[in-house]
């Protein structure tokens, strides 16, 4: 009785052995699918406007602090713009203001992206599934962390997480510093250089 009980619990941690080498199999797979669809897709980089809180300042009469969170954001997008420029050649890529996140994410308005703040695209044609890059704090960070980049998956229902295997947050802070300061160039370099790393690491595994 008692060596049937151990032959029964070494089939059930070997089946669920199975189960779990299979289920991390098919999320690798997904993985690969999604790095090489990036790669031979588009990265559309979401530009943070803080227009409610920019308005709030103004119908306070707070008109210096406004003027102020916008200088701040403007040099926050031309960084990020300007990095991407030098730095970024893994995909085709994009940006949108945040305010026009619906109408490009969900309602596929690709009129409102660019490449370059005041320079109008030839028409954009149809961009199938694109990836999504957003500024902000990721899902289990503390509010007081300083914004990251994270990837995103999406189809025409809005944005949806990537695999769990794939490269999904990304630093943003200088190194070396006790300070929530910025370094883009840095932060996109990074990003640059893991999806490299995984889409090479995934296609030498297929």
């Amino acid at each position: 009785m008692k060596m049937r009980y151990i032959g029964i619990c070494v089939l059930i941690c070997v089946l669920a052995s199975n189960l779990v080498h299979g289920q991390r199999a098919e999320k690798l797979e997904i993985a690969a699918e999604q790095i090489s669809e990036l790669k031979n897709g588009t990265l559309l980089i979401k530009l943070n406007t803080q227009s409610v809180r920019i308005q709030h300042r103004l119908k306070s009469g707070q008109k210096k602090k406004a003027q102020k969170l916008i200088d701040e954001i403007e040099k926050e997008q031309n960084e990020i713009i300007q990095a991407f420029k030098e730095h970024y050649t893994f995909s085709d890529y994009y940006f949108f203001y945040s305010d026009s996140s619906h109408a490009v994410i969900v309602e596929q308005d690709y009129s409102l992206l660019f490449k370059e703040k005041n320079a109008k695209l030839d028409s954009i044609g149809s961009i199938d599934n694109p990836f999504i890059l957003v500024l902000g704090i990721p899902p289990g960070y503390s509010t007081v962390d300083s914004y990251k980049f994270i990837l995103h998956a999406s189809d025409k229902e809005g944005i949806k997480p990537v695999s769990k295997f794939m490269p999904k947050v990304f630093g943003t802070q200088k190194k070396w510093t006790l300070f929530a300061k910025y370094d883009f160039d840095r932060s996109v370099k990074g990003i640059q250089n893991r999806l490299d790393f995984y889409h090479d690491e995934f296609l030498s595994d297929l």
